[in-house]
């Protein structure tokens, strides 16, 4: 599978909302397969979520999130 998410904020997640463009809150992990950049930003896009990677999710609260780069 495609890495979406490299480095610290390694752990690719789909998310409702963004603080400030670097906290994320109400994420989920991605359900499918991630085969590329865009199949991730596509995945999330179907449930209505933004696709984030993030460094810590804890309780489905990704607390350091970016925008996918790869």
């Amino acid at each position: 599978p495609f890495d979406a998410c490299a480095g610290l904020s390694d752990t690719p997640q789909c998310c409702a909302t963004d603080v400030l463009g670097v906290a994320d809150l109400d994420c989920a992990p991605v359900t499918g397969v991630i085969t590329s950049r865009d199949n991730f930003i596509e995945q999330c896009s179907e449930v209505g979520q933004r696709a984030r990677c993030c460094a810590v999710p804890i309780l489905g609260q990704g607390l350091v999130c970016t925008a996918p780069t790869a």
